[in-house]
This record gives C-alpha cells, sequence and structure tokens, in this order.
C-alpha cells in the first residue's frame, strides 16, 4: 500500500509540474547578463551601458592588451610613438633602454614573424572593435536609432570607438588609400566568424557612416570628462580620414571639419 501511495504521489507532483503555464518560468539566464538583457535595461539606466564604454576606454591604457608581454605594448598610445616612428616624425636619437629600437630601425616593417606591431595592432583595435560592436548590438544593431539621448550618446561613442579601430588598422596595413585594394575583414556584429578581406573603400564606407552616425547621436549628448569621445572628437576622426583619402573634395571636407572643431572649442 505504501508503495502504491507513493507512485501515486509522483504522478500527481508530476502532473501538477507539467501544468505550470510557460509564462511563469524565467527563461532567461541568471549568470550572466546578455545582449538582449542589456539593451532593456539600457532604456531604463544608460549608466550600465555606459560602464561597458568605460571598460573601452580602459582597454586602451592597458599593459600587455596587444597580447604580448613586451614593455612596448602598453595601448593605444604606444600605436601613437610607433607611427611617429615609422612616419619619420619623430627621431630615436638614444636606444639606452632598447625599447623601439628594431621599430625605429625599421626592422619590424620588413620581418612579419616580429610581434611586435604587426600582431599587437591587429589584436588591439579588433578587440576595440568587437567590445564596439558589443555595445551597438545591444541598443538595437546598427541601423538602430536609439529614442532615449543618453542612449543615443552611448551608441554615439560606440561608433565612432569602431571607426576609430578600422582607420587605426587602415592606417597600418594600407600603404595609402585605394578603394580597390583589399585590406582588412569587417565585422560589425559581435561573435562573427573570420571573413575575407574588405576593400579599402568598403572599410572607409563604413568609417565613414560609424562616423556621421556618432555626430548625429551626440548633437546634445555632454562627456563627464575628457577620457570620453564627444561629438567634436568624432568631427575630429572624421576630417582625419577624409584628409587620409588624399582627394581634393576631401580635404576640403577635412578642413571645414577642423575649422569647425576648433571654432566650437574656442567658444566654450
Amino acid at each position: 500500500m505504501k508503495k502504491i501511495n507513493f507512485i501515486l504521489c509522483i504522478i500527481v507532483a508530476s502532473l501538477f509540474l507539467s501544468s505550470c503555464d510557460e509564462e511563469f518560468l524565467d527563461q532567461r539566464p541568471t549568470s550572466f547578463i546578455s545582449n538582449e538583457d542589456l539593451g532593456e535595461t539600457a532604456l531604463i539606466n544608460p549608466s550600465i551601458v555606459e560602464g561597458n564604454l568605460r571598460g573601452i576606454y580602459n582597454q586602451m591604457v592597458t599593459a600587455y592588451i596587444g597580447g604580448t608581454g613586451n614593455q612596448e605594448d602598453f595601448g593605444h598610445k604606444s600605436f601613437d610613438l610607433m607611427s611617429d616612428l615609422l612616419s619619420s616624425d619623430m627621431a630615436q636619437i638614444g636606444a639606452r633602454f632598447n625599447r623601439f629600437v628594431n621599430l625605429s630601425n625599421l626592422l619590424w616593417t620588413n620581418d612579419p614573424s616580429i610581434t611586435l606591431p604587426n600582431y599587437t595592432a591587429w589584436r588591439f583595435y579588433y578587440r576595440i572593435i568587437n567590445s564596439a560592436n558589443l555595445i551597438i548590438a545591444a541598443n538595437g544593431g546598427n541601423d538602430a536609432v536609439p529614442a532615449s539621448d543618453a542612449v543615443k550618446g552611448v551608441v554615439g561613442q560606440a561608433k565612432a570607438i569602431r571607426a576609430f579601430g578600422y582607420f587605426y588598422l587602415s592606417q597600418y596595413y594600407a600603404i595609402e588609400y585605394d578603394a580597390n585594394a583589399e585590406i582588412l575583414p569587417i565585422y560589425v556584429n559581435p561573435g562573427e566568424s573570420g571573413k575575407a578581406k574588405s576593400t579599402m573603400g568598403e572599410v572607409y564606407d563604413l568609417i565613414i557612416s560609424d562616423l556621421n552616425s556618432a555626430i548625429s547621436f551626440m548633437s546634445t549628448y555632454t562627456r563627464p570628462n575628457k577620457a570620453s569621445i564627444n561629438q567634436n572628437v568624432a568631427k575630429g576622426l572624421l576630417a582625419y580620414v577624409y584628409a587620409s583619402m588624399g582627394q581634393s573634395d576631401k580635404n576640403l571636407m577635412a578642413r571645414d571639419l577642423a575649422d569647425e572643431v576648433i571654432n566650437s572649442v574656442n567658444s566654450q
């Protein structure tokens, strides 16, 4: 009898559990926040997503972010130093501490097997791009126009950061602007599989589109400090992009944007 009663209890319990409506079940994972959850949270409290932006800005000044243990690997400013040395705008007279010497002697550029900066630049800027893609995807995707001004400011910064990443990659992995040259794979969504290289024209189209969106989205955004991107920074980046294309009409646009930024800053 006890065995029969036990079996009956099991059957009743099973029927009760199976009859529960799915709408009472929380089907989203609770151990981590998804892009969907993050996007919904941003509508309520944009500062949550701004925390992700702080993470991107911190990556730009993080030691060994390029994937090495070398002291020359300390984020974006290390690549600024490298680009100055490569362009011969800065001479490294002394080599006492043996930093950037192989680069200043143009040895790294002739040997692809040397990690700095051949690998580190690729790894660093694509990490920045992927982080920006995560924020953009969490707030509606590439074509979305956020309703909230606060969220527009967040997405505007993310698009400017993505454009910044692709622009710097184009400066490292191409000799000059050539719209038909295949230079970089384009990733505009997080977690995409490896792709073939896109042309420089396609990369620049994305950069210009992102920066124009960023300028529009950040029209009412006021940055909390100079560590963040605002509308003037996006305009300055766009001026650099136009100037690098080496075309007279684009050079005029670059000049006008630069003048606009300078006048805006001087008037504040």
